[in-house]
């Protein structure tokens, strides 16, 4: 009963969780009403007790540290060929695509 009226005070004071005010986590798979659906969150669902403690230090060490950063620097995209866009307006091997004349036209 006051476990939602704590987290809906933390949410107003700290919407974007700058303050990290509000640490979301799940211990068993379960829908998300209302607000909570768009709130990230951490599942600790599933790990062991000892993943499950390690996951959830590391957790708490983020937020009082700010942004969770990844470890390494993702490798950049370098190489990657793009497909290249049509020509627009389509055509088709005898140029403009046109109405087939068998094509009958509503009055």
């Amino acid at each position: 009963m006051y476990g939602k009226v704590e987290w809906e005070t933390a949410w107003r004071e700290d919407p974007l969780g700058e303050q990290r005010k509000l640490i979301v986590l799940r211990v068993a798979e379960c829908e998300r009403p209302g607000v909570l659906g768009s709130v990230v969150s951490a599942d600790l669902f599933g790990l062991g007790e000892a993943a499950a403690h390690a996951e959830l230090r590391r957790i708490i060490e983020h937020a009082l540290s700010g942004r969770a950063n990844p470890e390494a620097e993702p490798a950049f995209p370098g190489g990657v060929v793009l497909p290249q866009a049509p020509p627009f307006p389509a055509r088709c091997r005898y140029g403009m695509f046109r109405r087939s004349s068998r094509t009958s036209r509503a009055p």
